[in-house]
């Protein structure tokens, strides 16, 4: 319904079915759904804010056809996935790594993320890693929830926000194409 209704796309570009307002009008949109549904303002401010705007600000024009559409007409829910059970949110104690593939084509993903808001039903992952363990060189890698080695824990058990979804992520040899 939020996408139905424009909410997914307030800040986006017309060209791939946003509204292109300002921040002023994307952030009354957040305030009004947080004040009457606070579940609802996180669902679409992970799908807004962490998934979709760093595909429109780094993205390519290929990705952002392919995935900012999906998110803004709600087809796809967006998660962003940095946090680490042993790490939190410190990018440099993070243990998710990206490693070239000895092809050049893919990357390899390989870690775990946990406390992914919409994650129980997001069709598109935004995955913070380590490039080659490097502690200084990260990078966020676009990843379908359908990719061979990712896998969806269960469901957190939480005191608040219950109506969005909050699971762990594992990634085992989730190959990404380098583009």
């Amino acid at each position: 319904k939020l996408g139905e209704l424009g909410f997914l796309g307030v800040v986006f570009p017309e060209e791939y079915g946003g509204m292109d307002m300002d921040t002023v009008a994307t952030s009354v949109v957040g305030e009004r759904l947080a004040f009457y549904w606070p579940s609802l303002q996180l669902i679409w401010s992970a799908n807004v804010s962490l998934a979709g705007f760093p595909i429109m600000s780094f993205g390519t024009k290929e990705q952002k056809t392919k995935y900012l559409t999906k998110l803004i007409s709600g087809e796809w829910a967006g998660a962003f996935a940095a946090t680490e059970p042993e790490a939190g949110t410190d990018l440099y104690g993070a243990k998710t790594k990206a490693v070239l593939s000895e092809d050049g084509k893919s990357y390899i993903l390989n870690g775990n993320k946990t406390f992914i808001s919409n994650s129980g039903f997001a069709g598109l992952f935004t995955v913070l890693a380590k490039v080659d363990g490097d502690p200084k060189k990260s990078a966020c890698f676009l990843v379908e929830r359908n990719t061979p080695g990712l896998t969806i824990g269960k469901e957190e058990s939480k005191l608040g926000i219950l109506g969005s979804s909050t699971c762990p992520l594992n990634l085992m040899d989730v190959k990404v194409p380098v583009e």
